[in-house]
């Protein structure tokens, strides 16, 4: 017999280079999907501490547009 499996995934915005915040946020998050019937929770990548996408965009390689994400943007 199957076994089913609630997932949850979560899509929120982190505390952005706070790891202790994003700590209480993250066990909040999984509290909330566990009260709604959830047995596995995914985060995204780099979801603790917060990495932020634009920390990139000071890099030599967005200001030469050589990254694949230049290249998408234009």
């Amino acid at each position: 017999m199957a076994q089913q499996v609630r997932v949850a995934a979560v899509q929120a915005e982190p505390r952005w280079l706070d790891l202790a915040a994003g700590v209480d946020q993250v066990v909040d998050l999984i509290a909330e999907a566990a009260r709604g019937g959830a047995q596995l929770v995914a985060f995204p990548e780099t979801f603790l501490p917060g990495y932020p996408w634009w920390i990139w965009l000071d890099s030599p390689a967005w200001a030469c547009g050589s990254s694949p994400a230049t290249a998408r943007t234009r």
